[in-house]
């Protein structure tokens, strides 16, 4: 399995209603508490922790299994998540087998 370093970039973006002086308030907490670095630290944590449990049950129990498992994690995940779970697309999408590394 190829991989390469993960780029996530954190910003504020608004609902359409929000007043100007909520739009500038939020930017400023953002930019005041370091809040992109912090967000793009604790997503790095989370996505390596993942991938190497999805690495590990693909050497353990192939393919079948890291489609199994994801999808019952994007279950367990949507019941308690509003806007989703980002292990649901990866659960459905097609994965490549041990041998494709």
């Amino acid at each position: 399995m190829k991989s390469s370093p993960l780029w996530l970039r954190f910003y504020v973006s608004h609902p359409s209603s929000w007043e100007q002086v909520l739009i500038d308030r939020t930017r400023h907490h953002f930019t005041l508490f370091k809040l992109p670095e912090l967000f793009a630290v604790q997503v790095n944590r989370t996505v390596s922790s993942i991938r190497h449990q999805l690495v590990d049950l693909l050497d353990s129990g192939g393919k079948n299994d890291v489609c199994a498992h994801q999808l019952d994690e994007a279950d367990t995940l949507l019941a308690h998540r509003l806007n989703g779970s980002p292990a649901q697309p990866l659960g459905r999408s097609e994965l490549p087998g041990p041998g494709s590394r």
